[in-house]
């Protein structure tokens, strides 16, 4: 399911890209098997990515994703510490 979403991503197919990743994480999203989380946690991401792709201005995004932090973070710390380690591994990618 992720792959899918991705290969959709590839194609520029940004409609049915955000539509997999939604289906995904309302699937998958409270599972704590690291190895899950880690796919949703990157589908959450990607998804808004997309949807804020143009942006000039990230706070939306960055209240956005603190907003889905805080849906997770007393249900599911697996997740969250996923999502967290995924956005540090991206900075440290950028600052590379």
């Amino acid at each position: 399911m992720y792959n899918k979403g991705v290969s959709f991503g590839e194609l520029n197919k940004s409609e049915e890209e955000i539509k997999v990743y939604d289906e995904l994480i309302a699937k998958y999203g409270e599972w704590e098997e690291t190895v899950i989380a880690e796919k949703v946690a990157s589908a959450i991401l990607y998804k808004k990515a997309v949807s804020y792709k143009g942006e000039k201005d990230l706070s939306k995004f960055n209240d956005d994703l603190t907003k889905t932090v805080s849906q997770y973070e007393k249900t599911n710390p697996v997740l969250v510490t996923a999502i967290i380690s995924l956005l540090k591994s991206m900075q440290y990618d950028e600052e590379s």
